[in-house]
């Protein structure tokens, strides 16, 4: 008899840490960018319409950033989101 209660391993583990990496590399071209127009934290997080500590978690690669604020730098400063989202 098979026990359903036990979780099989998946290599989740894997992907999260992944995708950790992904988020922080992200977070770190934000962070150049920002820099780059000579813009604080505060001013970016009210041009995207988020609380400045999700921002900072924005930068600081803790959580994803959202597609609209790719766009938004795509479309503001002209950002090229090819090179923005691809790896080095």
């Amino acid at each position: 008899m098979e026990n359903t209660d036990i979780p099989k391993f998946d290599n989740s583990n894997k992907k999260f840490t992944e995708k950790k990496k992904y988020n922080k590399k992200l977070g770190k071209k934000l962070r150049k960018e920002r820099e780059h127009q000579g813009k604080t934290q505060e001013e970016w997080s009210e041009c995207f319409g988020v609380d400045p500590r999700n921002y900072r978690r924005y930068e600081n690669g803790n959580t994803k950033i959202p597609y609209r604020i790719l766009v938004y730098l795509h479309k503001t400063c002209n950002v090229d989101l090819n090179s923005f989202i691809c790896d080095d």
